[in-house]
């Protein structure tokens, strides 16, 4: 305890401080500790609302900069991810809300990988709300926009996912419609290429920095 009093006390350790807490928040979600993870996540949210509150001391046309900055995009969508997981456990998470979270997230995002994850984190919440029909017509719009090519492996899992969950769930779908789909994306997927980019990633949702990248940056420029 006196080790970290020592380096919460020192500014300079901030940032391995956010990180901590990003990561803390990971360990209670895979312990299934679901209430104490959404705790973490707001207080982590909270830390970073207190960092924006700095920036605009320094600067008031700051704002639009750090919404936009990967610091707060972390933090607003873990929040978001621990919020959809306490569906059916907090009742102060409501369908308004998380809707709401999506579409004040979605305006802060321009990476295809982060915007994916948010689309998927969607789907998460369809699902976990028992609308598994909602899902697949949710894929159904972003197929007929999007190319296939540039959705990522975890968009064709949690579009498996969805198909097999309205399946279960005897839901109206029209099987000519669902194999095309499924042997359109299968098709175009490489499932030998890494095609997550983003500089963090626990299982499309997640968030682990690329250490290998920014080490070869740092090798660069010795």
């Amino acid at each position: 305890m006196r080790s970290l009093n020592v380096l919460v006390s020192n500014p300079e350790h901030f940032q391995l401080i956010l990180n901590f807490k990003a990561v803390e928040v990971e360990v209670f979600v895979n312990s299934l500790e679901i209430a104490k993870a959404l705790g973490l996540a707001k207080l982590y949210a909270e830390m970073i609302k207190t960092l924006e509150s700095v920036a605009i001391v320094v600067s008031k046309d700051s704002l639009r900069n750090f919404s936009n900055s990967r610091a707060n995009i972390k933090a607003e969508m873990t929040l978001l991810r621990c919020n959809i997981f306490s569906i059916g456990i907090d009742k102060e998470v409501t369908e308004e809300g998380i809707c709401s979270k999506v579409r004040t997230i979605r305006n802060l995002l321009t990476k295809t990988g982060d915007i994916s994850r948010l689309n998927n984190y969607k789907v998460m919440y369809l699902l976990k709300s028992n609308k598994p029909r909602k899902a697949i017509d949710f894929f159904l719009e972003r197929f007929s926009k999007a190319n296939i090519c540039e959705m990522t492996n975890f968009d064709l899992f949690w579009m498996l996912k969805s198909i097999n969950d309205a399946l279960l769930n005897n839901a109206d779908l029209k099987s000519v419609e669902m194999n095309e789909l499924v042997k359109k994306a299968v098709s175009e997927f490489d499932f030998n290429k890494r095609r997550t980019s983003s500089r963090f990633d626990f299982e499309g949702a997640g968030f682990v920095q690329d250490t290998r990248r920014e080490t070869t940056a740092k090798r660069s420029r010795r």
